[in-house]
């Protein structure tokens, strides 16, 4: 039981030696390690597997590769464990009137509700950023870990590959293309995650966009419709999803505000880049003809005006942008 506590208490007591990753109990410290250990490493991300077929299996998770489906939504995977997982969203006797996902006891539906809901109960104790759930917050604590720090928003990785790849959010560099619509990436996350609008058997008619189920077409529809029925109580702004609105409140929950419009931001990094709105500051530019950005990524598209890159293709006519 007090093993079992610590997950729900955010204490970390067990460290890796390796990486420096922290962890609440001796058994997923010991689960971990088998990431340093093996003779088969992936060169993609430095993981080792103790076997060919893990390394296989390992692998599809950066190539994207899904070669197992769901018989009830044809949601794709790239392993058997991921498919297992995923199927417990459509068993279990306990359904969300809101997304349709099945949850196996009461106390896990009331936990997948805040999700809709907009309630944030768990708080980050390095910047006060609040979540609806703890998987959400310990995801969102890695980026005040690690040892490689980005200088353009502070946040941490766990090793310098990592760096690599989140620089290139800033930078604007879009290396994963999608084959079906050519449309560009940053990195392969955002690529696999990008992907389910081509997969699922509900399509919208006004973009293409597929869906997995009837009801998130609906919600997706608003997009089109106008349709604002989500409202933020502090300002009063609406918004056609409950994702666009989530996303909005940010602006009320930070603890650095902006003087001149009130706006919150979770950082004083991010404070600082917003402040450059209202002060005209514009500390980027152009070596070519020197006209001056407020920001990394305003420069990186006009640096395309001198480059010629045009990375955007329309489906229909094949004409770059």
């Amino acid at each position: 039981m007090k093993i079992h506590r610590k997950s729900h208490a955010g204490d970390k007591w067990y460290s890796c030696g390796q990486c420096e990753k922290r962890f609440s109990s001796r058994f997923a410290l010991c689960h971990h390690r088998n990431i340093h250990r093996g003779k088969y490493k992936c060169t993609e991300c430095g993981r080792c597997c103790g076997s060919n077929q893990h390394l296989v299996v390992h692998r599809r998770s950066h190539s994207g590769e899904k070669l197992y489906s769901c018989g009830e939504c044809e949601k794709r995977f790239s392993s058997r464990i991921a498919i297992y997982y995923h199927t417990n969203i459509h068993s279990g006797k306990y359904k969300c009137t809101e997304c349709g996902r099945c949850c196996q006891s009461s106390r896990h539906l009331a936990r997948h509700r805040q999700s809709h809901s907009g309630d944030k109960l768990y708080l980050c104790g390095e910047c006060e950023k609040r979540f609806s759930s703890r998987v959400a917050l310990n995801y969102h604590t890695n980026i005040h870990r690690g040892k490689y720090k980005c200088t353009e928003c502070g946040r941490c990785c766990r090793s310098k590959r990592d760096l690599v790849v989140h620089r290139q959010s800033h930078s604007g560099d879009k290396l994963y293309l999608c084959g079906e619509c050519e449309k560009r990436f940053s990195s392969r996350v955002a690529l696999n995650y990008h992907t389910n609008i081509h997969s699922g058997k509900y399509k919208c008619t006004e973009c293409g966009k597929c869906c997995q189920s009837s009801r998130h077409l609906a919600r997706h529809r608003q997009t089109h419709s106008g349709d604002k029925l989500y409202l933020c109580g502090e300002c009063e702004k609406r918004f056609s999803s409950r994702v666009a609105l989530n996303y909005h409140t940010n602006i009320h929950s930070g603890k650095y505000k902006c003087t001149e419009c009130g706006k919150c931001w979770q950082s004083m990094r991010h404070l600082a880049r917003h402040s450059r709105s209202h002060s005209g500051e514009k500390p980027f530019e152009c070596t070519v003809c020197s006209i001056r950005f407020t920001s990394s990524q305003l420069l990186v598209i006009h640096s395309r005006i001198h480059s010629g890159e045009k990375p955007y293709l329309c489906g229909e006519c094949e004409k770059r942008f």
